[in-house]
């Protein structure tokens, strides 16, 4: 753990910022992980959040995004990981409608397709039972889940 000077940390910090999105809960480790608490780090971030190097709608709409589209996950793992970064509410919202339902039902049917093909030695009930519990862990509602399993 090395303490950086206070002007050299917003400059590092700047930088950490300007290679990806990041939110409040992001600085704030960061900062405490270079021993800077309290009155120092709330300094610091503030800067950052008024110079528009963190913001938290934009790191939710980033997340959402990047979450479905490169690892497909469904919208309660979404939810339940920016929740776990303390992203409020109304910007979860406005994250969640960067998810295209198109894209949203064809993910669905690809990990459920994908997983019927791996479970078809399995009798019909357990392998629905199966694909299921890995597409709902993956973060897809289970009533749409089943819906799409029974509709097969």
């Amino acid at each position: 753990m090395q303490k950086y000077p206070p002007n050299q940390t917003l400059a590092r910090m700047k930088s950490w910022c300007d290679r990806q999105e990041r939110c409040h809960k992001h600085v704030v480790d960061k900062l405490a992980g270079w021993g800077y608490f309290g009155r120092p780090a709330q300094e610091i971030t503030s800067e950052l959040i008024s110079a528009n190097y963190v913001n938290e709608e934009r790191f939710a709409r980033a997340f959402c995004s990047g979450r479905h589209r490169i690892k497909r996950w469904g919208r309660r793992l979404i939810i339940q990981h920016l929740k776990q970064l303390r992203i409020s509410d109304p910007c979860i919202k406005l994250g969640l409608k960067e998810i295209d339902p198109i894209e949203y039902d064809k993910n669905l049917d690809n990990w459920i397709e994908r997983k019927m093909k791996q479970y078809k030695s399995l009798k019909e009930f357990d392998r629905n039972g199966k694909v299921a519990e890995f597409v709902i862990r993956k973060g897809y509602e289970s009533d749409i889940v089943w819906a799409n399993i029974k509709a097969r």
